[in-house]
This record gives structure tokens, C-alpha cells and sequence, in this order.
């Protein structure tokens, strides 16, 4: 109300508002709507632009992150499965050194098929065998054996559960150790079957 009474003590102030200040036109009402209007759609084009913007460098970190996740995951698996396959061939390892001295008889087709391996023998023709398999073997595979010339020689370095084949040609070396490497080779694996 203070404004009104100081307007009307300054008609000067008075007459400048009323011919639309030092002449120029007042808006209507249809320009204000424009203007609004025009504001409005400025705004929100300026806005969408920000706001693709935004929404693309957020697409960007989002794709980098999903990337980063694949990788760290394919890593993931890569270590998961080795463990797994250490896990699997120390498994394998302890069973077979726990189970080649109470089931003997396992060495029985180690040995038919370390003959199979050979071509036609000359004699002579050896095959070599831990101590504590020979009389196993010889009781199995001993007429077998004696019909095609082969000679069983005890060894305390072969291990239990394995052999050597020696002919005059040939030989075939189907130690545990042996044999382990060989799987382990096609694992691409590099490891000691047992020490000592």
C-alpha cells in the first residue's frame, strides 16, 4: 500500500508506468503466454539435451563397468577352475597312493597294457616290477608271461602299481610316475607324482 501512496506523491513515477516506461508498448497477455511458452520449450530442449548427455556418459560408465565385471569374472572362472583341477589331481594323487598298496591287483591291467604297447618281441624280453607285485603278477599273468618269453625282474625303484618293459627294440616305461606326467601333460600341467 506504502507503493501506491509514493506513486501518487510522485505523478512523475506515476505517468512513466502508465505510457509503458519512456514508451515503449506494455506486454499483452498472448505475449507473456509466448514468452512462456517459449521459455518453457527452451527449457525443456535445454533440459533433454542435458539429459542425454547425462544419460550417455551414465551409459558410457555403466557399459565400462559391465566390461570390467565380464573380465573380473572370466578371471574369476579361470582361477576357480584351476583350483578346482589342483583340488581334482591331489584328490586323485592321494587316492591312488592310498589304494595301490591295500588293492594290488590294480597293477594286473597296467601291466596288460604296457604289453600291448610292444611290437612282437626278440628276446630277450624283461619286465620289471616292484618287489611286492612280482608274486601278483606271476600268479595272473605268469603262464602268459613265460609262453611269450618275457622274464619278470624285481626292482625296489619302480614303485608299486607300475612297470618297465624291456625287449631288445623296444621299451615301455608305464611307472606311476610316468603315467602321472603324461596325464598331467595333457592338462598341460607340470608336477612331481610323489616325492621321494
Amino acid at each position: 500500500m506504502s507503493d501506491v501512496f509514493v506513486a501518487l506523491d510522485h505523478p512523475e513515477l506515476w505517468q512513466r508506468w502508465r505510457d509503458g516506461a519512456a514508451g515503449a508498448p506494455l506486454p499483452t497477455v498472448g505475449d507473456l503466454e509466448r514468452l512462456h511458452d517459449s521459455a518453457r520449450s527452451e527449457g525443456r530442449a535445454a533440459g533433454l539435451a542435458e539429459g542425454r548427455r547425462q544419460g550417455a556418459a551414465e551409459a558410457g560408465r555403466l557399459r565400462q563397468l559391465v566390461a570390467a565385471l565380464a573380465r573380473t569374472r572370466s578371471e574369476f572362472e579361470q582361477e576357480a577352475a584351476e583350483d578346482l583341477l589342483t583340488l581334482a589331481l591331489d584328490v586323485a594323487r592321494q587316492v591312488l597312493q592310498e589304494t595301490l598298496p591295500v588293492r594290488r591287483e590294480l597293477v594286473l591291467p597296467v601291466v596288460r597294457e604296457a604289453l600291448r604297447g610292444l611290437p612282437t618281441l626278440a628276446q630277450p624280453a624283461q619286465i620289471v616290477l616292484n618287489p611286492a607285485d612280482v608274486e601278483l603278477v606271476r600268479a595272473h599273468l605268469g603262464e602268459e608271461l613265460r609262453l611269450s618269453g618275457w622274464q619278470v625282474v624285481e626292482d625296489h625303484r619302480i614303485q608299486p602299481g607300475g612297470c618297465r618293459l624291456h625287449s631288445q627294440h623296444s621299451e615301455v616305461d608305464a611307472t606311476l610316475a610316468t603315467r602321472w606326467r603324461r596325464v598331467l601333460a595333457t592338462l598341460g600341467r607340470d608336477h612331481a607324482w610323489i616325492d621321494g
